[in-house]
């Protein structure tokens, strides 16, 4: 039974009418039996008319209370600072990284609040450049849980070859854009050295 019942009524009525229940010497018995966490036994001794007895026995299983807390007491990325728990009140609890693009795998560390609890997702994942969704899952004995979600995201390589800044000395009015790739600059004068 649920860890809640404390107590049961027992009602046994025998087949025979002339048979008895030793415990009140009736054919009819109803009593309550308080129930510890375990198991809880219950004998029942049932006399025939003929003197013949028959031992019938109950074992009453009290389960113990379920945990039910779904927290987690930590939860890091390895390399990384932990993340703060405290903040979110929600079932699914939201964080965020960035990790550059030569990290292609993360390892994910986390504790549950209750040793009773079990946690699904705290391993290696590996990453793919952009947005990664991480669930980490922490189920409490009864079934509850609390989804801790990691949005992990990679750097890509980066694709700018553009230059940043570029002038030439002997032409002060020379305006630059690193979209133009091809310049064609006339001088007036003849140029020993170009800088």
């Amino acid at each position: 039974v649920n860890w809640e019942i404390q107590a049961v009524t027992i009602y046994a009525k025998t087949q025979n009418s002339n048979s008895l229940i030793i415990q009140n010497k009736k054919n009819e018995y109803e009593f309550r039996k308080d129930l510890s966490i375990g198991n809880n036994q219950v004998v029942l001794n049932v006399e025939a008319e003929d003197g013949t007895i028959l031992n019938y026995s109950l074992i009453i299983v009290r389960q113990t209370k379920l945990n039910t807390d779904s927290s987690l007491l930590s939860l890091e990325i390895e390399g990384y600072d932990p993340f703060d728990l405290s903040e979110q009140e929600t079932e699914i609890k939201l964080f965020n990284l960035i990790v550059p693009y030569s990290e292609t795998t993360i390892r994910v560390k986390a504790n549950p609040t209750s040793e009773k609890s079990l946690v699904v997702g705290a391993t290696t994942h590996t990453l793919n450049v952009g947005l990664n969704q991480i669930d980490i899952t922490c189920f409490a004995e009864d079934g509850s849980y609390t989804i801790y979600r990691i949005y992990v995201f990679r750097d890509a390589l980066s694709s700018n070859n553009y230059i940043e800044r570029l002038e030439i000395s002997a032409k002060e009015d020379f305006v630059f854009h690193k979209d133009t790739l091809s310049y064609v600059i006339f001088f007036e004068e003849k140029l020993e050295k170009l800088n």
